[in-house]
């Protein structure tokens, strides 16, 4: 997933858009030399996210060495990921 939502910007940045997804979790791979989606940006809704206390809950933030990459292992630990929180129940929400 790109930390980019079609349409959105300059209105709305992804940080501020992950936060209010309060009671959904994310799975964000990220890679510490990546040129297109900086790492300092990914860090920072990292930050948001947790900040926002319940969104936090299951949400997953991996980085991985090198530059922007198809991380085949990654994907797929994230696909597992997706599959098991299908079967738990999300957190409730907060609203």
């Amino acid at each position: 997933m790109a930390l980019y939502v079609p349409g959105l910007l300059p209105d709305l940045d992804f940080d501020e858009v992950a936060a209010a997804l309060d009671g959904r979790q994310l799975y964000v791979i990220a890679a510490e030399g990546d040129a297109i989606y900086p790492v300092e940006g990914v860090r920072l809704v990292e930050r948001r996210v947790k900040a926002a206390g319940s969104a936090a809950l299951g949400s997953c933030f991996h980085f991985i060495p090198g530059p922007h990459a198809f991380a085949t292992e990654r994907v797929v630990d994230g696909l597992r990921w997706l599959l098991s929180s299908r079967e738990a129940p999300h957190p409730p929400s907060s609203s």
